[in-house]
């Protein structure tokens, strides 16, 4: 497991105290009967341009660095939600488990899902780059989109997963062209949004997250592909690159709020309290 939980990092590195001492951690188990729902909510938007980039085995994930070329028409933006400044995409990352039961970062009422797939993009705005972002408030925003499994293959997320057998090892990276990543986007206009941080180290608290609230469907030929990765730079060492994501951190008071209006009120009514939350197939109740 991918631990960084309070008392492990900040005894490691001091630059990574946050990970350790924060109180605005990600990723966290959100609780449906406490989910405040916000009329001014809009919806959120992702540029449906395709991409370009690399995908790269850092040892701890299959991520997808995104090359933008807005010349070309060739780079991605989040704005609206909870957002007020416009978010160029970053990077693409999966976090998933060793069985099916398990491998989201985030939970919802204590169930966790095979697989969490994040869309990570930085505040252009204010800032020049991703690096400088990350460091500052309103900095990086995370599209969280939690997994299911499914008969069939997404084909859309299957264009970055038939590279796998590409980057194997750690340190390994292939170019990929013409991504959609619009087309993993499911199809609602419902979320979950709170203040968070990074979930790898140093856990810097800048991040807007959006939960969405319908599921990446993946098929277990593709989870399989995922699992066959290995975590380390060559095959003398067998150890896999699984369950790769961080524990749920403690909520600390924050609210989480959402767009879905609570079945049993009228939008007149206009309530407070979000009574129930569909996920993933699964109805999670108060």
């Amino acid at each position: 497991m991918y631990v960084l939980g309070p008392n492990f990092w900040g005894l490691v590195n001091p630059d990574w105290t946050l990970c350790s001492q924060g109180k605005y951690q990600s990723p966290i188990d959100i609780d449906p009967r406490s989910l405040l729902y916000d009329p001014n909510l809009r919806p959120f938007n992702l540029t449906r341009n395709r991409v370009s980039g690399v995908i790269v085995n850092t040892g701890h994930e299959l991520k997808l660095n995104i090359e933008s070329d807005e010349e070309m028409g060739q780079s991605a933006v989040v704005t609206g939600g909870p957002l007020t400044y416009k978010y160029r995409l970053h990077h693409l990352s999966i976090h998933f488990g060793k069985k099916d039961y398990f491998g989201s970062e985030h939970l919802v009422n204590g169930t966790s899902f095979p697989l969490e797939l994040q869309l990570v993009a930085y505040n252009e705005d204010l800032f020049p780059d991703y690096e400088h972002a990350k460091l500052s408030s309103f900095g990086v925003t995370i599209i969280s989109l939690l997994g299911q499994l499914n008969s069939t293959s997404n084909i859309y997320l299957d264009r970055i997963i038939r590279h796998a057998a590409n980057v194997r090892y750690k340190g390994n990276s292939i170019n990929i062209t013409d991504v959609f990543l619009g087309g993993l986007l499911p199809n609602t206009k419902h979320y979950l949004t709170y203040e968070g941080s990074l979930t790898h180290p140093g856990c810097q608290e800048v991040v807007t997250w959006i939960i969405v609230n319908k599921p990446l469907y993946i098929s277990k030929d593709q989870l399989a592909v995922l699992r066959s990765i290995y975590k380390v730079e060559d095959e003398k060492d067998r150890s896999r690159m699984q369950n790769n994501f961080r524990p749920a951190m403690p909520l600390n008071n924050r609210t989480v709020r959402t767009n879905i209006l609570p079945s049993s009120q009228s939008k007149q009514c206009r309530p407070k309290k979000l009574l129930s939350y569909e996920v993933n197939g699964r109805f999670l109740e108060r």
